[in-house]
């Protein structure tokens, strides 16, 4: 029989996909300050609140940045609260930090004369990933669009759009090794890779706040004693 024949199948062990976990976290401009909002992870099993998961492989799957569809909606910029005009950002990726242990990331920046001679500062510590970011557009809702000129619904508009994380920075990323990330108060943050700073949805360079922030993660438990 030949080889392109044969019937083959993937078969997972229950055992290790029932330590594989999905936060899904939304936050608007209520609770987003600045870029950064703390949430808590409640367990959703006991086998993420055991003290025989220490750690776990987490990764960021999904973002998307939404601003406000209301007046400013279409205006809005990336900000990083600098004064005036240095505030302002025109970004191609963010970076999304959680303030979860974690030693295998490591960035560094290049934005200053000093930092040139440096070779560039670096950062470590904490969970960290990079994903490029494209404007994909979906539409308007008529209630609350401030042209009534505009069409309501899936069609293009100028206060449709929301930025949305692409490519490599999600399909190609692989998780990194990390502390048990339930139970706890965890700070998320949206950070400007080129200076480092806290960035958000903004109608000016230190405005306010007038995001909708969206990240899906996953959360894989790794047993501490894996000599099994």
């Amino acid at each position: 029989m030949s080889e392109n024949n044969i019937n083959t199948v993937n078969v997972l062990s229950v055992d290790e996909e029932r330590l594989k976990y999905r936060a899904i976290v939304s936050c608007t401009d209520v609770g987003a300050v600045g870029g950064r909002f703390s949430i808590l992870l409640p367990p959703p099993t006991v086998f993420a609140n055991s003290s025989h998961y220490n750690q776990c492989v987490m990764k960021i799957e999904a973002f998307t940045a939404t601003p406000f569809s209301g007046v400013g909606g279409n205006l809005a910029i990336w900000a990083n609260n600098g004064i005036g005009p240095l505030g302002r950002l025109k970004l191609g990726g963010v970076i999304i930090g959680v303030d979860v242990a974690s030693s295998q990331v490591v960035t560094s920046k290049i934005s200053s004369a000093p930092e040139i001679l440096e070779k560039g500062r670096p950062s470590l510590g904490g969970f960290r990933q990079f994903l490029p970011i494209q404007i994909v557009n979906t539409g308007t809702i008529d209630t609350i669009n401030p042209d009534p000129l505009e069409a309501p619904g899936p069609t293009p508009t100028p206060y449709g759009f929301t930025w949305t994380g692409i490519g490599s920075g999600i399909s190609s990323s692989d998780g990194v090794l990390t502390g048990n990330p339930f139970g706890q108060v965890l700070t998320i943050r949206m950070i400007d890779p080129t200076t480092g700073k806290d960035c958000y949805l903004s109608t000016d360079g230190n405005g306010a706040d007038i995001g909708t922030y969206n990240f899906q993660i996953s959360v894989t438990m790794i047993p501490n004693d894996r000599s099994n």
